[in-house]
């Protein structure tokens, strides 16, 4: 209920910013526009605070939730006036467009920032090595709707456990996502690859190949998967309702454990756990379920410690809350 909950208030936050952005787009423009601005205010209801700067009054109000701008101009009037009733001079019909144009256009340019700034930094909990990024499966060919395509990342000579260092001259030192964007963005789809293997340096080269998948439009994909470690965030319940535990968590896996291999296999990343341990029980009617043995790294008073954990499958079940019927 806790998430539901932070869930809400996170949401009802960003709609807010969005109309915070907006008002404050349509503010700017109209200041460009030398039009009377009556007062800006962020929040609704009840002012709490207020202070006139430059002819503008600005307020805080009581519902912290995003705000509004008012420009006696805009509205739908021929004989615009200030709170005091003087008069002001018509806004042009350009004028009135800019004005109104400015909202959407700062919540276009807001939003186009925050996934530059979010691209750039990454995810903030996972930890990038800044000497590359490690080659975790290079798989021989890439199967598509049945079909097998060549995959030139496997026939130039890359292999699992090859660390990329740079990637036409640029060197990699923020991870997975700049790699991948070097990759895409190669001129002429051309792609040099400086590894390290067993220690020793080696360069690669070979042509990107449009994807197959019809939603890339052609553009050519690296097919092969790196390394990131996979550390478990969360423990969901099975029923929230009931507080009733998943089986990692019945088993001892815990918050903040990463895991390193699961039934002897290397874990490669979040996504090749995900989809090892679905084919590891891909019907939930067929039973018994095979059993997952995690190896997993633990940190405890400063020191990391490695644990193996054996966790049982179980299915889940959906009850009616009326009836209580699964």
């Amino acid at each position: 209920m806790i998430y539901n909950l932070i869930g809400t208030i996170l949401m009802v936050f960003f709609f807010g910013f969005c109309i915070f952005i907006h008002e404050f787009g349509h503010l700017l423009m109209a200041r460009a526009m030398r039009l009377f601005v009556q007062s800006f205010s962020i929040g609704f209801g009840p002012v709490l605070w207020k202070k006139v700067y430059r002819g503008i009054e600005y307020r805080l109000s009581l519902i912290p939730f995003g705000g509004y701008v008012m420009i006696p101009q805009l509205e739908p009037t021929d004989h615009p006036t200030k709170k005091d009733g003087s008069p002001l001079p018509s806004a042009t019909p350009f004028e009135r467009i800019m004005t109104a144009f400015a909202g959407p256009l700062a919540n276009i340019i807001s939003a186009f920032l925050i996934s530059f700034v979010v691209f750039a930094i990454g995810d903030y909990r996972e930890k990038v090595d800044p000497n590359g990024v490690e080659v975790g499966e290079v798989p021989q060919v890439f199967k598509f709707n049945g079909k097998e395509y060549e995959v030139p990342e496997s026939k130039a000579g890359l292999r699992a456990g090859d660390i990329i260092t740079a990637v036409n001259g640029t060197k990699i030192t923020r991870g997975q996502r700049q790699l991948i964007r070097e990759i895409i963005f190669a001129p002429h789809g051309k792609v040099v690859l400086d590894i390290l293997r067993d220690g020793k340096p080696l360069q690669i080269s070979y042509k990107l190949k449009p994807h197959p998948d019809p939603r890339f439009r052609g553009v050519g994909m690296p097919f092969f998967k790196c390394v990131r470690k996979t550390i478990i965030y969360e423990l969901v319940a099975v029923d929230p309702a009931q507080n009733e535990p998943s089986p990692a968590a019945r088993a001892g896996l815990k918050k903040d454990d990463v895991v390193v291999e699961v039934n002897g296999q290397r874990v490669i990343s979040p996504g090749w756990l995900v989809e090892y341990l679905h084919n590891l029980n891909p019907d939930p009617e067929k039973k018994p379920y095979q059993a997952a043995l995690f190896t997993i790294k633990r940190k405890a008073n400063g020191a990391w410690r490695e644990l193996q954990v054996k966790v049982e499958p179980a299915a889940a079940t959906v009850k009616d809350p009326k009836t209580g019927a699964e």
